[in-house]
């Protein structure tokens, strides 16, 4: 299993859109949705991500104040260790 979590200022872009009715979709066909589109204010510190899926993160149009931006700098070489790549 593969998940896809999105942090974005702007969720309300068409192709975050798309994003969110694929995962209806998908939900309505009995599968696993794959996608969470989250604000920035919500980015899971590393330590607190399971270590069990496969993960990518990206991160697109985020505005960084202190605290986003400790939780933001320290996936990028630390959470490998966690199945997760990011960008």
């Amino acid at each position: 299993m593969i998940s896809v979590r999105l942090y974005t200022i702007n969720p309300d872009q068409d192709k975050y859109q798309l994003l969110n009715e694929y995962n209806e979709f998908s939900e309505n066909e009995g599968m696993d949705s794959i996608f969470e589109i989250l604000p920035p204010e919500y980015v899971t510190p590393v330590e607190e991500l399971e270590g069990n899926t496969n993960k990518v993160i990206i991160f697109d149009g985020i505005k960084i104040d202190n605290h986003n931006m400790n939780n933001i700098k320290e996936y990028f070489p630390l959470s490998r260790n966690k199945n997760c790549n990011c960008i």
